[in-house]
């Protein structure tokens, strides 16, 4: 047994320590990297509930180390700890035990990572050669398809990025996925594969990827969307059961869901089979805040977590900019990532890279999205809103102390009055910053040292702002302190809904009020505007103000996030260089010049004179 400290990087101790003290002091697994001899990057795969401990969501990969703790504190390894040191010692995975304040480590199995594989330019060769126009009834090489193939097997065997930009019938998809599956197959890593278009996903998972196994490259691939993409089944049938109280558009719309949830291959948005309403969309999608894990009576068949167990058992992931920009921020925060571990990324429409990070990195806020949160709490005539549920379940609570049961009750009085403050106030006051601020087309306005001058400002405006991010704040002290007084308390499953949801107002109202205050602070490095929401008029009033904050300059972060955390990654597209030079968008997403290897293949087609 050793001090944590010696084994552990300090971000990965707390990142530890805050999991085992979120999860109540049960028991916790983790899947870390090792980085420089110390366990880095921690990735919480699962918590126990006292007595018992759920398998690994995602498998850990050779030189990893699977890390849990002992609450009891005493770190001598059981003869479970033994068994599971047996399986993943084989194949060089790690087993550490630690206790709940990560302050001793006992290592039962040293890491081994194996020697790195590099992809074999031969069989890169043989399989574009000779194996490729076979497989595709007899079509024709493609030289640039082949240069583009090696010299993303050069990156990811050498773990230097590579940017190429390859012309319109280059083969782009299967230059880049060739490498990758082998690369992935002889190293039993994953590679990402990201792209900013769910066209170009449903062509590589219904076309590209597929054609691997004829190419003799057989590896399991799979796409993973974000979370809000998938229907979660325990809020479709809550919301199913509200049917009856609902308009007839609303109920048939439900019933609609119920019916295809039911039949869907894969319960995404995606798959609809025609537009449905995005407030009805959001009663029923996966939410990470109000998920119930292995506690839901559906996690075995959720669609979400089935996703991602088909994604922890794939060597080829493809995913979005957004959730692979949102896996790493977190991992960078060494928090537990979206996405199953990888080693390699591949980034296909990468001319997008800096449009989706500035993307992930804005804040905005409308009076539409602080009154839907706000109208959430308090319902209307037809559905009940989340306080009124809360105190039902509360009623039913025979474990609760009369006490805390009053406490819970008056607090929720006091919030029911903010929430319906806030959803009637909201509109009017940000119909009065559009007013100030927008022309009659809507026209945007950046916020600058000269307009926070202007007596329009700092008279009305930001009065009115900070008026307003008070009251969110208020908000959602008044909702923390409900989930204090209930802390403790075993909601049973079937009741736990209105305390979740809750959860997820008091959160959203505390990001709305921090984004109102980001308004308010003249930052060098963010840029600020006023615009003009979209959507139909709210309560008498015109759709009102947007407020945005976005940073000007992404290059650092990605820089921080992607470049310096994951060895050989491959950007490509067919538009990244200008007039022949990669240097603009090297600079734009945070690469090193001297740091990157790039390409330019040039396009199959005669567009002169085949156009």
């Amino acid at each position: 047994m050793t001090a944590a400290s010696e084994r552990f990087t300090p971000d990965a101790r707390a990142a530890l320590r805050k999991a085992i003290l979120d999860a109540g002091g049960v028991e916790v697994f983790a899947i870390c990297d090792v980085v420089d001899g110390k366990i880095a990057h921690v990735t919480v795969t699962c918590r126990g509930t006292g007595s018992a401990v759920p398998a690994l969501l995602e498998r850990p990969a050779t030189g990893q180390v699977v890390v849990h703790n002992h609450p009891s504190g005493v770190l001598l390894p059981s003869d479970a700890d033994m068994a599971l040191a047996a399986r993943y010692g084989d194949d060089g995975v790690g087993v550490a035990i630690v206790d709940n304040q990560v302050a001793h480590v006992q290592v039962v199995v040293e890491p081994h990572a194996r020697p790195a594989v590099p992809v074999n330019p031969d069989e890169v060769r043989h399989i574009f050669e000779q194996v490729l126009p076979v497989a595709a009834g007899g079509g024709e090489r493609r030289p640039a398809q082949l240069q583009m193939a090696l010299g993303v097997a050069e990156s990811l065997s050498s773990g230097q990025p590579f940017v190429v930009e390859a012309g319109t019938g280059t083969g782009k998809s299967l230059a880049y996925a060739v490498p990758a599956a082998l690369w992935a197959r002889d190293n039993v890593g994953r590679v990402m594969i990201s792209t900013y278009t769910r066209q170009l996903q449903s062509q590589l998972v219904r076309s590209d990827l597929p054609m691997l196994a004829r190419l003799g490259v057989d590896v399991p691939f799979a796409l993973l969307q974000g979370r809000s993409n998938y229907a979660c089944k325990r809020r479709l049938g809550i919301a199913a059961a509200e049917a009856e109280n609902e308009d007839d558009d609303t109920a048939a719309a439900l019933r609609a869901l119920v019916a295809w949830d039911a039949s869907t291959p894969d319960g995404t948005r995606g798959d609809l089979p025609g537009a449905l309403r995005g407030d009805v969309w959001e009663r029923v999608e996966s939410d990470s805040d109000l998920t119930l894990r292995v506690r839901c009576p559906f996690y075995d068949t959720c669609h979400y977590y089935v996703a991602r167990r088909r994604a922890a058992a794939a060597r080829l992931v493809v995913v979005n900019h957004a959730l692979l920009l949102a896996d790493l921020s977190l991992r960078h925060q060494e928090a537990p990532g979206v996405l199953p571990t990888y080693a390699r990324v591949v980034l296909d429409e990468a001319h997008h890279l800096q449009e989706a990070a500035t993307a992930a990195l804005s804040d905005g806020t409308t009076a539409r999205s602080i009154r839907r949160v706000a109208q959430s709490l308090v319902g209307s005539n037809k559905r009940p809103g989340v306080l009124h549920r809360l105190s039902a379940t509360v009623d039913h609570l025979e474990n609760l102390p009369v006490g805390r049961k009053e406490a819970v009750d008056r607090l929720a009085r006091g919030l029911f009055d903010l929430a319906g403050a806030v959803a009637d106030e909201a509109p009017r006051l940000l119909d009065r910053v559009d007013a100030a601020w927008l022309d009659e087309a809507g026209t945007p306005v950046r916020l600058t040292e000269a307009t926070e001058q202007t007596s329009q400002w700092t008279d009305d405006t930001a009065p009115t702002l900070a008026t307003l991010a008070d009251q969110l704040d208020q908000v959602a002290r008044t909702a923390e302190a409900i989930e204090r007084a209930m802390e403790g308390v075993l909601v049973p499953a079937d009741r736990v809904q209105p305390l979740l949801d809750l959860g997820r107002a008091r959160r959203r109202t505390g990001d709305q009020a921090q984004t109102l205050r980001q308004m308010l602070t003249n930052d060098e490095d963010r840029c600020r505007w006023i615009a003009r929401a979209p959507g139909r008029r709210l309560l008498g009033t015109g759709p009102g103000a947007a407020l945005w904050c976005a940073p000007i300059d992404v290059a650092a972060v990605l820089r921080a996030v992607l470049w310096d955390k994951v060895p050989g990654v491959v950007g490509t597209s067919a538009t990244l260089a200008v007039n022949g030079s990669f240097d603009y968008w090297i600079g734009t997403v945070g690469l090193e010049p001297g740091a990157v290897r790039h390409d330019l293949v040039p396009s199959p087609f005669d567009h002169a004179q085949q156009a």
